[in-house]
């Protein structure tokens, strides 16, 4: 991705055990063993007004999770990038999670080591954010429940409520309509692949800045998960799950038509191209993936890779 974009200029953030805190231009970061990382990008959309530059990456090194740690892990890395108050300052962010399946013990470690958000991640962006100037902070995530996100956040261990207290959030559970009577359209520019738009929560068609808040770890047809694999969870599963056409707003399962036609039995997706149909996951994912990001940029990306786990969940 960043090597087809020589023009744009990207920003992004890895948080790894392994790599130590360093700025890196473009040819350097896909050299070094930080490859993984290659799409914890940002892209301006004025950078063509810029010279080509090359992405912005911070590599920080960091082994604990102890919230001071994460913080200052994360306070360096954004030094590093030259801060986040030119993109923050004044404007409505929306944090986009990776909070997934059911909370589970893997390999005897808690869920935010292994396989989704870990809540001190969050904390320390949340204050990050606060200080430099966000109007409104906002974390989301298209969950399975028909409750709160924070209750659903809950189950993995977060303290929302520290959250609100400390960062000012709050919260979206964007599997359908949510807190907004209606739902916004994000078309794909230029060559769409299988979609043309897609229909999504206000929480991340209204914000003026959507960061990518995410885990490295593996996934089955796209290979990695990463900043632009988390953007998968942004469509509703009201209008994209396998549930959607018997439940609609009710809905609740996840999304196995976009990863396959034959799960579910959904006559129809939101700004789905015909032709695609029959495809399998192999196909479908990693293009459903670069639609979504064309038609919803990160501005931010921030990925940890203290932990994870080969395999995905399991």
């Amino acid at each position: 991705a960043l090597e087809g974009c020589p023009e744009e200029r990207a920003r992004g953030v890895l948080m790894s055990a392994g790599i130590a805190g360093k700025t890196v231009d473009r040819r350097t970061f896909l050299r070094s063993g930080a490859s993984l990382a290659a799409t914890t990008a940002l892209w301006s959309h004025g950078c063509a007004d810029e010279a080509a530059q090359g992405p912005d990456v911070a590599l920080v090194r960091q082994s604990s999770y102890a919230p001071a740690a994460v913080a200052a892990a994360l306070t360096r890395a954004f030094d590093l990038l030259g801060g986040i108050a030119a993109l923050v300052r004044g404007r409505a962010v929306t944090v986009k999670v990776n909070l997934t399946g059911y909370a589970q013990a893997l390999f005897g470690r808690p869920p935010g080591e292994t396989y989704v958000t870990h809540p001190a991640t969050a904390l320390a962006l949340a204050t990050l954010l606060k200080d430099a100037g966000a109007s409104r902070v906002v974390f989301a995530e298209s969950c399975p429940w028909r409750d709160s996100f924070e209750s659903y956040a809950a189950s993995f261990g977060w303290d929302c409520s520290e959250l609100a207290a400390v960062g000012g959030a709050a919260f979206e559970n964007t599997r359908n309509l949510g807190s907004s009577g209606s739902y916004g359209m994000r078309t794909v520019p230029g060559s769409a692949r299988l979609f043309s738009h897609f229909l999504l929560n206000r929480a991340y068609v209204d914000a003026d800045v959507v960061v990518s808040l995410a885990k490295i770890k593996n996934h089955t047809t796209a290979g990695v998960t990463l900043a632009m694999k988390n953007l998968f969870g942004i469509t509703p599963n009201a209008l994209y799950g396998t549930e959607a056409g018997r439940l609609g707003e009710d809905a609740v399962a996840y999304r196995g038509c976009l990863h396959t036609r034959a799960e579910g039995g959904v006559p129809s997706l939101p700004g789905e191209l015909p032709g695609f149909e029959a495809r399998d996951a192999f196909f479908r994912v990693p293009n459903i993936i670069t639609d979504l990001f064309a038609a919803r940029p990160i501005d931010l990306a921030i990925v940890d890779g203290i932990t994870t786990v080969s395999g995905g969940e399991g």
